[in-house]
């Protein structure tokens, strides 16, 4: 039985036209780092925004330890100061579909959550944005820099699912990135779900063996009438 629904954020639940990757593109442009949009997507989709950053300068430079963790922090504050800034001034929204399947997991008596790898200052500040609000449209937020190690490991999901009383075993995750695929099997949840509303194609998060990869949320909510 399906207890608990949670979420990712940005892509998922949140139409922000990956304005999020693209400020990490342009971060490492303004350090002096050419970057491609498709090369970030494919490697830092979904992880906590440091890390992120961290590893695509390991994949794509030569700098050695100490210069590649001095570097991230270089670009990860150049990153945050033009992602809050971004969020301000572009329009985003909640996905057409978004505030049915949330009214239609309360009325099933099941719990929503939303995790991302955003730090919460700045999820607070996309939630604010489309209005939804934590204690009134779903039960709980949970951002990467409230846990010891951000996604793909499980501790998000399994501090979500402790504050909520619930088994991981009876949760399900949905994120439009392989690392929350891998983060949703890691937490041993019941299934572990791709959507392709955001950063990743179908081929991308398949590689960590989904268990539905679906389009909308339209058609997440068919999977999990399926499933209660």
């Amino acid at each position: 039985m399906i207890k608990l629904a949670i979420f990712d954020l940005a892509g998922t639940i949140v139409d922000e036209d990956n304005l999020v990757y693209k400020n990490i593109v342009t971060a490492f442009e303004q350090e002096g780092f050419p970057m491609e949009l498709a090369t970030v997507l494919d490697k830092a989709a979904g992880k906590e925004k440091w890390f992120a950053i961290h590893d695509l300068l390991k994949d794509t430079t030569t700098l050695d330890d100490e210069e590649r963790a001095e570097k991230t922090n270089d670009i990860h504050g150049i990153f945050l100061r033009n992602l809050t800034r971004a969020y301000q001034e572009h329009e985003i929204k909640l996905f057409d579909d978004c505030r049915p399947l949330f009214e239609f997991l309360k009325e099933h008596k099941i719990k929503q959550a939303v995790n991302t790898g955003y730090s919460r200052q700045i999820a607070e500040i996309i939630l604010k944005k489309v209005d939804f609000v934590e204690g009134r449209d779903f039960d709980i937020l949970c951002t990467a820099d409230e846990v010891f190690e951000a996604r793909p490991a499980p501790d998000m999901i399994l501090k979500i699912c402790k504050e909520l009383g619930i088994d991981a075993r009876q949760s399900i995750k949905i994120g439009d990135s392989a690392v929350d695929i891998l983060e949703g099997k890691n937490a041993q949840v019941y299934l572990s779900i791709g959507i392709t509303t955001g950063a990743q194609t179908v081929e991308q998060m398949a590689k960590e063996g989904p268990d539905f990869i679906v389009h909308s949320l339209t058609e997440l909510q068919e999977v999990i009438f399926g499933e209660i």
